[in-house]
């Protein structure tokens, strides 16, 4: 099998009788794939793929991406493929073995020609450089939907073939083979002729060739096109240039690099810290740091939050292309975060990387300038690598630089040191929480593989508690490796109860309080406001305009406080215009607001941001549900205000996507007695669940809504509570248990005189009555709602009634009644509720089937799945899909059956419907 990248996006079957090619879809269709392969062997949710495949996603996203990948199963098993090849639970995993993925098969190759061109041995660097060349069939990811986020990895992966493109070209020029590397830089520099890398090896090439004059006109071409963008050749070009001009006789052979694994003489400095043994993942930031050794000249910056493995990365990156600088490695700690009198200025950083260098007391000038002057002078012309580590600011970093070619200098920082990037052309790169299969690789390197294995679940657990943050998992794997008579779940325990009191040490560089907050101290006073009022929130993320409303400060200085927090990396933007920071950040941005903030301020924080978010909620399922008559209000709050949505489909779309959101907003205002934004938000959020079959979250959300109720004294909002407590355990009990809560709901209805709410109690009483089996009753109960619902002019009430009305009638063998009542409630529903006329066209479906009008049962079936997949609701779609595997079944096309049926299956599992077991029956049975 081989799955390619690296040009048109495909998949080929090797079988028995040669190569088969999976038939695969549109472009859409090869962005799912591609999405999938970006993730090769770990288990994706739906909801993260749907940025990869839209830049805008349409509300049927969910359902659009279900169907892509039962598609791409399909694809699979006509070409030969084992259906275990994609599975998943509660996403996708796409299982892609060694050696079957293009862009792995690249990435290999091309770190065995780096190691060998870094230990001086050109030939073997060059077959290994060649090889993973020939990886590529074309430009990345060619034939797939053009988002935004694939476009970025498409240009990620063109660099790195550019960066071996290089690497090929020094190879061939150590072996002698001139003539051809002036062919083989041809292609990268017609696609960008003022890469000065290409520019310089282009024009050695040349000069070695016996073409002198074609190098100085290629000089002469790339010195004009900078001259169009202000700009003048770097020092590697022009010294190149002046060497050509007086055919200097060092430019007759490159030197090969030479290996030390130890130093020849005391003059060569060794600095390098111990490298860490258990090392894991990091694989695109270690091949952003490799492209350092195709350059004459380079500088990285390192970059990430607190913990997050920068100078682990560093360091052990240095151990690993340490072959590469013959003239020496040199180390040094800037403490640019950590306590304040720890800070090492750039003139003392100087003394010390002069003094490695071998200058005495006496040499080394008092001045910062003139320490920078010696330092450029000493390493002029010599292969040197500089690891500067834990920078605070760019200021700090620009004295230390070489200014000249041969040396390659890796900053890290927790700042994102943006001047580097513009002023050095520094390579950023940013690291951010490890993957989860990496995660689990370290704790496997500290603790043994067997020990992991043995305990998946618990080692999920660790791995979520501690964020995914590399110095977490250190932590506690050093915790589990000294109790080995504990288990990791019992470890998981403990460290759920203790949180950041679970990762406290004597040792300051190892306590996560402290490395925390020595970023947190460097932040300015609103930056540090908003991250500490941001951790009082049980939210992951938050847009622009929630910020503005949890601090209640201007637009421009909340995206200012924004940014600083990025560069930082205490907040990272995790979809545009979001940000957000990892559990455990969030958890010591609780712990100073406690400590900082007055509790008015805190509750003002929350005030402000339950005043946005629950107007949001309410409008958008106001929106949903217009007519209706509770639609309860949240209160105002000064100077909080958002627009509107404008139709049902962004609101639709923004309750599906905020509904965890809501519900644990629900929470905290339960907990710190913000009563009266509960009801609201309860009841703004219950379409929605109801819809994602949600009854759990539905029913919890409702008690605490009876619990606020019961402090404001508020009897329409109990009304309301304790109906929607029945309602959800109508779906998770029995009647013993949904008879408390109907009974209180009705006498607090008809006490506050609301005819409206009893109708819907009727109703909801009716669907009840036919899910435990006793349709007549559910009858009685219908008409009851509906002449209520009549009464009121409502008439989303009467169309949904009709409908629990017709269903009671099928149930019972009255066919014709059932017809009748479904078909009056389509008509209404078609005018302006598109969510009912879903159960509706399902309704008719079953009905038709069941007389024996097999043509206009399946239209209305697939009428019902359609208006499902465009109008959202993940569950809801699955019960259509039911509704259309039996439908199917009847009409004698079990593999029609059979692909409704697992697609209904995906959802129900997803969402934890517990309706998978009776589908899998169904399955088994065609």
């Amino acid at each position: 099998m081989m799955f390619r990248l690296l040009g048109p996006v495909s998949a080929v079957s090797v079988g028995p009788d040669g190569p088969v090619s999976v038939q695969l879809g549109g472009p859409r269709q090869r962005s799912v794939l591609a999405a999938l392969l970006l993730h090769a062997n770990v288990e994706v949710p739906y909801r993260a793929l749907v940025p990869l495949v839209w830049d805008v996603p349409p509300g049927s996203a969910l359902a659009n991406l279900r169907k892509y990948v039962w598609q791409l199963r399909r694809a699979f098993n006509v070409a030969g493929l084992p259906a275990t090849r994609l599975t998943g639970e509660g996403g996708v995993l796409l299982t892609v073995g060694p050696g079957e993925l293009d862009t792995d098969v690249f990435t290999a190759h091309a770190d065995k020609g780096r190691i060998a061109l870094a230990a001086g041995d050109p030939r073997t660097a060059a077959g290994e450089l060649r090889a993973a060349l020939a990886a590529w069939r074309g430009d990345a990811l060619t034939g797939v939907e053009p988002t935004e986020r694939l476009t970025a990895v498409a240009l990620g992966l063109t660099e790195q073939r550019a960066a071996v493109e290089l690497l090929h070209a020094r190879a061939r020029l150590a072996l002698g083979e001139h003539q051809d590397v002036v062919g083989d830089l041809r292609g990268l520099l017609i696609a960008d002729p003022t890469r000065e890398e290409v520019v310089r090896l282009s024009m050695l090439a040349l000069y070695r060739a016996g073409r002198r004059s074609e190098a100085l006109a290629l000089f002469r071409a790339t010195s004009e096109r900078l001259a169009d963008q202000g700009l003048e050749p770097g020092a590697p070009l022009a010294e190149l240039h002046r060497g050509v001009l007086r055919d200097d006789p060092v430019l007759g052979a490159e030197r090969p690099p030479v290996t030390r694994s130890v130093p020849d003489s005391p003059d060569v400095p060794a600095q390098l810290p111990h490298t860490v043994e258990a090392f894991a993942g990091r694989a695109a930031a270690l091949s952003e740091l490799d492209g350092l050794l195709a350059g004459s000249r380079a500088v990285a910056v390192v970059s990430g939050s607190a913990g997050v493995g920068k100078t682990t990365l560093a360091v052990h990156w240095a151990h690993r292309a340490r072959g590469a600088f013959p003239d020496g490695q040199l180390y040094v700690d800037l403490h640019g975060f950590g306590p304040a009198a720890a800070v090492v200025d750039p003139s003392e950083a100087l003394r010390r990387l002069l003094t490695a260098l071998g200058a005495a007391g006496r040499e080394i000038p008092d001045g910062l300038d003139e320490r920078a002057a010696h330092f450029r002078s000493l390493v002029d012309g010599r292969g040197l690598l500089v690891v500067l580590d834990n920078a605070r600011d760019a200021a700090q970093v620009r004295p230390l630089l070489p200014g000249s070619a041969g040396s390659v200098t890796v900053v890290t920082s927790r700042d994102l040191l943006s001047g580097l990037v513009t002023t050095h052309a520094a390579r950023p790169v940013v690291l951010g929480a490890l993957t989860f299969a990496e995660s689990r690789d370290l704790l496997a390197a500290r603790l043994g593989t067997d020990r992991v294995a043995a305990e998946p679940a618990a080692v999920r657990r660790l791995i979520e508690l501690c964020a995914h943050l590399p110095l977490a998992l250190a932590i506690t794997a050093a915790r589990a490796a000294v109790s080995t008579g504990k288990s990791l779940h019992a470890l998981g325990g403990e460290l759920a109860e203790a949180r950041l009191d679970a990762f406290a040490d004597h040792d300051p560089e190892a306590d996560l309080r402290t490395v925390f907050s020595w970023s947190y101290t460097a932040l300015s006073a609103p930056a540090a406001r908003l991250f500490r009022l941001f951790g009082l929130l049980p939210l992951p993320d938050l847009s622009v305009a929630e910020a503005v409303a949890l601090t209640g400060n201007g637009e421009s200085e909340t995206r200012d406080a924004l940014a600083e927090l990025a560069a930082a990396h205490l907040f990272t933007e995790r979809a545009q215009g979001r940000f957000g920071a990892h559990d455990l950040l969030r958890e010591y941005g609780s712990e100073r607001a406690e400590l900082e903030c007055e509790e008015a301020e805190r509750r003002a924080a929350r005030e402000r941001i339950l005043g946005y978010l629950a107007h949001a909620a309410h409008d958008a399922s106001s929106v949903l549900q217009a007519g209706r008559s509770e639609c309860k209000s949240p209160p105002f709050v000064d100077g909080v205000r958002r627009e509107p949505f404008l139709d049902k489909e962004t609101a639709a779309t923004w309750l599906f996507a905020n509904a965890d959101t809501v519900l644990a907003l629900i929470t905290m205002a339960t907990k710190n007695g913000h009563d009266a934004f509960v009801w609201p938000m309860t009841e703004a959020i219950a379409w929605t669940l109801s819809r994602e079959w949600r009854w759990g979250d539905m029913l919890a959300s409702c008690r605490s809504t009876v619990e606020a109720a019961d402090r404001l004294g508020s009897k329409p909002a109990a009304a309301y509570a304790h109906r929607m407590c029945g309602y959800a355990l109508s779906y998770l009990a029995g009647p013993a248990e949904v008879d408390e809560h109907y009974r209180a709901s009705a006498d607090l209805y008809l006490e506050v005189g609301d005819p409206d709410g009893v109708g819907q109690l009727e109703r909801q009483l009716g669907g009840a009555m036919l899910r435990w089996g006793r349709p007549r009753e559910s009858l009685e109960h219908n008409r009851r709602a509906l002449k209520m619902y009549r009464a009121a002019g409502n008439g989303s009430g009467v169309a949904n009634t009709l409908n629990g009305i017709g269903w009671a009638h099928f149930t019972l063998g009255e066919y014709a009644d059932a017809l009748s009542a479904c078909e009056e409630a389509l008509a209404i529903q078609l005018e302006d509720d598109e969510y009912g006329a879903v159960a509706t066209w399902d309704s008719l479906g079953q009905i038709h089937l069941k007389t024996g009008a097999h043509t206009r049962a399946l239209e209305c079936v697939k009428a019902a799945v359609a208006l499902a997949g465009r109008v959202g609701g993940e569950v809801l779609l699955a019960r259509t899909y039911e509704g259309l595997a039996e439908v199917h079944r009847t009409m004698g096309d079990p593999a029609s059956a059979r692909d409704a049926w697992n697609r209904a299956l995906a959802i129900h599992r997803e969402h934890k419907t517990g309706a998978d077991r009776a589908i899998r029956r169904k399955l088994a049975e065609l």
